[in-house]
């Protein structure tokens, strides 16, 4: 049986608000280069955009708007 995907946010929001340089992003965040290039394809899951979000000292509202509280909370 497969396992079910993890609800995902879009990378688009963080790459703009925090990405200067992949390698630079992917350093501070103890990740690989090749993790950056998955997230931009498939998405963020929500435990790993709240762990980036504590990094940087924001809520994920503050990066996501309304979009995280749709992903978190669905209808």
């Amino acid at each position: 049986m497969a396992k079910p995907c993890a609800p995902r946010v879009p990378f688009g929001p963080l790459d703009t608000m925090f990405v200067a340089n992949d390698g630079d992003f992917a350093d501070h965040l103890g990740v690989s280069r090749r993790a950056i290039v998955r997230w931009r394809q498939a998405g963020v899951t929500i435990d790993r955009a709240e762990q980036i979000c504590d990094y940087f000292g924001v809520h994920p509202a503050e990066v996501w708007g309304a979009a995280w509280f749709e992903t978190v909370v669905p209808a």
